[in-house]
């Protein structure tokens, strides 16, 4: 995922256009912006608030992300919470592979969910 403001103009143009094109997407935009906020300031602590707000919003493309979090609470919690030198909290090297995997899958899920609605709305 890159920052909006690290985004050529162009691309950040466009951006904004497509955020403002409907509502679901300006609602979408804030909560993948505030999501971020809560991961790289490690603000594990907001995020049942943060889930709170997505339901509230009923937006389908962020489902499968919930899902993971309601499967995975606790360790979505401490990831999101707990800081280590080696990014990962993970005793052996088996176990970091899938937390690697699973903080890839997040951001994938993330980056996906964004992406599929830009597809859809550009579409209409």
């Amino acid at each position: 995922m890159t920052r909006p403001g690290n985004l050529p103009d162009k691309r950040r143009e466009h951006l904004g256009e497509l955020i403002a094109a409907c509502s679901e997407m300006t609602v979408l935009a804030r909560l993948v912006h505030n999501f971020a906020q809560l991961m790289g300031e490690r603000r594990g602590g907001d995020l049942d608030a943060w889930i709170a707000d997505v339901r509230k919003a009923q937006l389908p493309e962020l489902a499968p992300l919930l899902t993971g979090f309601e499967q995975d609470h606790d360790p979505a919690m401490a990831g999101l919470t707990q800081r280590s030198d080696r990014g990962c909290e993970c005793q052996n090297e088996a176990d970091r592979g899938r937390c690697t995997a699973e903080q890839d899958s997040i951001s994938s899920v993330t980056a996906s969910s964004s992406a599929d609605s830009t597809l859809r709305y550009r579409r209409k």
